[in-house]
């Protein structure tokens, strides 16, 4: 930030503190969203977004813009976070899933 776009160590410090603001904000505010979405929907909206939101930060050299995409990007990155592993166990095939609690199985005793 300071390089490139020629801010400030405290607008830097503060596009830092923008990022993990938004991750707290994006993990409580859109769950709701995420809810009435599906988790799989959201997964690939939230991915969407958050590379649209990267090519902004990368593309766009002013201070501002970047710091408000990098706020943004926390938000949709914190929430799939939490559901990009829920949704892709979904599309493992169960017999491979080790995180599947119906496939624990207790090896069979021996008879005597």
């Amino acid at each position: 930030m300071t390089s490139i776009r020629h801010a400030t160590p405290f607008a830097s410090g503060a596009t830092a503190t923008g990022f993990w603001g938004g991750m707290t904000v994006g993990r409580i505010g859109l769950s709701f969203l995420t809810a009435r979405l599906g988790e799989f929907r959201s997964v690939l909206l939230y991915l969407g977004l958050t590379i649209g939101l990267e090519l902004i930060f990368w593309l766009v050299p002013n201070l501002v813009v970047s710091a408000v995409a990098v706020a943004f990007l926390g938000m949709f990155m914190g929430t799939s976070s939490q559901l990009s592993p829920t949704a892709t166990q979904h599309l493992v095939i169960p017999n491979l899933n080790p995180t599947n609690p119906y496939q624990v199985q207790c090896s069979p005793q021996p008879s005597s």
